[in-house]
Formats: C-alpha cells, sequence, structure tokens
C-alpha cells in the first residue's frame, strides 16, 4: 500500500502529464488538509517547471492557494507572470475592512496584461464596495493593455484581436467590455 508521501509523489507528478491527468491531480489535492504539509513544498518546487504549458501552470498555483494561506497569491500581485498574477486575481479577497478594494486588487485592476486585468474586473460582478462602481468606470473608459497569450507565451500589443504567433488563434480577454457590462447588469458569471 503506498504512503501519503508516495501518493503525493504520483499526485505532483501527474501535475505535469497532459491536461487531463493534471486537472483529476488538482482535484485529488485540492483543499486536502491531510496532505497540505508534503503537497505545499513539492507545487511551490514544480510552479516555476511549469511555465511552459499556463494552464498546468494556473492549475498548480490554485491547487498550491487552495492548501494555504500565504505567502500565495500574496506575493504573486507583483510577480513578472501574468498567469500567477492572473491567479493572484481570482484568488485575493478583494474588500478591506472599510468596505473599499484592497490596494493589492486595485493593483490587478490596473495590471498591464489584459488577460490578469480582465480576471480582476470579473472577480468584481460578485463583490460589494464602496468604490467598486468608481473604479469600474474607469477601467471601461481607459484603453485596454497589451496581452500575453495564455497558450503560447507570445506578448501582444493591445491592437491585436487574435495572437500575433503564425497558427496560434487565441484572443484576449476584454476588461474593459466587462466592466461595462458589469455596470449596466448585462454581464453573466458563466461569460
Amino acid at each position: 500500500m503506498p504512503s501519503r508521501t508516495d501518493a503525493v509523489d504520483l499526485l505532483i507528478a501527474m501535475m505535469t502529464w497532459a491536461i487531463g491527468s493534471a486537472r483529476l491531480a488538482a482535484s485529488a489535492l485540492w483543499s486536502a488538509p491531510p496532505v497540505a504539509d508534503l503537497a505545499v513544498p513539492k507545487l511551490r518546487e514544480l510552479l516555476p517547471r511549469l511555465v511552459s504549458s499556463a494552464e498546468h501552470e494556473r492549475l498548480a498555483a490554485l491547487t498550491l492557494c487552495s492548501l494555504v494561506a500565504g505567502p500565495e497569491p500574496e506575493s504573486w500581485v507583483h510577480d513578472e507572470d501574468p498567469v500567477l498574477r492572473a491567479v493572484a486575481a481570482v484568488w485575493l479577497e478583494p474588500v478591506g475592512l472599510d468596505g473599499l478594494l484592497t490596494s493589492q486588487f486595485r493593483e490587478l485592476l490596473h495590471d498591464d496584461d489584459r488577460n490578469v486585468r480582465a480576471k480582476a474586473v470579473r472577480k468584481l460582478a460578485a463583490v460589494i464596495a464602496v468604490d467598486r462602481d468608481e473604479l469600474l468606470e474607469e477601467i471601461a473608459s481607459a484603453p485596454e493593455p497589451g496581452w500575453t497569450c495564455l497558450t503560447c507565451r507570445t506578448v501582444n500589443p493591445a491592437a491585436l484581436a487574435s495572437c500575433g504567433k503564425s497558427e496560434c488563434y487565441r484572443v484576449p480577454s476584454h476588461p474593459a467590455s466587462d466592466a461595462r457590462q458589469i455596470l449596466d447588469g448585462t454581464f453573466t458569471l458563466g461569460h
């Protein structure tokens, strides 16, 4: 019978396999307190090895956040990697005790990568904050930034409607449009 360590090692290895296997491993590890002490350091070690696949990296980062209460995702707000910043936007609590959006979350709303900004904007669809609508108005009227393709990691200028890499057809998120839809009540979370 395999030990807990063997099981965690297998699940960590599966995070590098095909995306279906990675999803299964993430699901098995998600919020699993009995193995958090074993999985957390291994996931932290694994993350840099997953940068070649944004989806694998995202799954591992989300799983790590489900197991530990810091320093992730707070430490990712200023990370170079837009995938980790996007996970921070999804995971961080956006509203402080004062009823205002936190400074960290405001940074994500003004991120220079369109996909990160969109994750933060979309989180605001279900948030009540004193300054939410003001910031959504600002984002809705601001020009959208460039973006990193979440398939091939090509950094694209704002003007490109799809990835500039040959044979990559990924399209960017549109945080300005999302912000307008949240403000006018037409945004849907399945968006």
